[in-house]
């Protein structure tokens, strides 16, 4: 009886460790699920805002090609009505919002003597007003502005701006299509990106330009779509005349943050511009994966399990017990028992 005794002890030892290893095991599928429908339904939102963006973007170029179109047809030669014409322009799409626009014409190396004469003053350098621009092929000449003190000054040549001289350069060559160009530092130490077009639809004579200030607009997206718990990162990827790419931070940094659960990583190009959008999925997105149900099997399985065995265990004791005590002993015990 002893070996029957251990053998079932051994079973129920087997039975209880099988049934606690089922229950955290199923538990754990249930959590695996669950975090991974919790990470599907963060892509989904990737995606649904990466196509935010870019319906933000084409808006931008939309607009700057109207805003060109008209430039064309209309008198808006002198600063005073350019300015008010894009005070007026800023009213047709609320949710388009350029830091600065402005006019720059071509001026080729031949007749920038004549211009500048013309002009009463040299051509200079973005960002350095009393900066001569050096000599070159061509020359982006600014003329007209929409404000002071911006991105953009009169008489500046954008030929010396490496990212503005990239978009103007590639707007030449495809007049009728707006070009959004690589990201660049503003004065503040914001990052801007420059979107341009030829106002003119053959030869590439004048270009509206127009300034995006990545800072301002990915926080005003932050704040109006993204989802509580997805951050944004901005990363440009810089190819030109590189085997591999290089990688710049425009928004957030290049790491995502320690406690990021997932980052969701799309890749955009338009025009000149190669943007990484990374979206950070962190742990309170969505209030975290729905997995209650998988602690409690795990957990309430587990306890189950053991309660279960302690009882059969008490079983057996008291088989035992009875098993090991003599008749007389047994027939005092049934006594006692009837009496309490």
């Amino acid at each position: 009886m002893d070996i029957d005794i251990r053998k079932l002890a051994i079973a129920l030892i087997a039975a209880t460790v099988f049934a606690v290893g089922l229950s955290v095991w199923t538990g754990e599928r249930l959590r695996t699920a669950a975090h991974q429908e919790w990470l599907a339904k963060g892509k989904v939102d990737a995606s649904r805002m990466t196509e935010s963006v870019l319906f933000w973007v084409s808006k931008a170029e939309v607009n700057l090609r109207a805003i060109a179109g008209q430039f064309r047809t209309g008198e808006y030669r002198d600063q005073r009505s350019f300015f008010d014409f894009i005070d007026d322009a800023e009213t047709w799409d609320p949710d388009v919002t350029f830091g600065s626009v402005a006019y720059a014409r071509r001026v080729l190396k031949k007749d920038r003597a004549t211009y500048e004469r013309e002009q009463g003053t040299p051509l200079t350098v973005v960002g350095t007003p009393g900066e001569r621009a050096a000599a070159v092929f061509e020359s982006f000449a600014v003329e007209l502005i929409s404000r002071d003190g911006d991105i953009f000054e009169v008489h500046d040549d954008l030929a010396t701006h490496p990212a503005m001289k990239t978009v103007l350069l590639t707007a030449r060559q495809r007049p009728g299509h707006v070009v959004l160009g690589p990201a660049f530092e503003g004065k503040n130490g914001d990052r801007h990106a420059l979107i341009a077009t030829a106002t003119d639809l053959s030869g590439g004579t004048g270009f509206m330009v127009a300034s995006i200030n990545l800072v301002g607009f990915f926080s005003s997206f932050s704040a109006d779509y993204l989802p509580n718990g997805v951050h944004v990162r901005l990363i440009e990827r810089d190819s030109e005349s590189r085997a591999t790419n290089r990688f710049l931070p425009i928004i957030g940094g290049l790491e995502p943050p320690p406690d990021a659960a997932a980052t969701e990583i799309i890749r955009i190009t338009s025009g000149q511009a190669r943007w990484d959008l990374h979206w950070d999925i962190m742990p309170d997105y969505l209030g975290g994966p729905a997995d209650g149900s998988a602690m409690l099997v795990s957990f309430g399985g587990s306890v189950l399990a053991l309660l279960v065995a302690v009882i059969v265990a008490m079983i057996l004791v008291q088989n035992m017990r009875f098993y090991r005590l003599g008749p007389v002993e047994i027939q005092r015990e049934l006594m006692t028992a009837e009496q309490a």
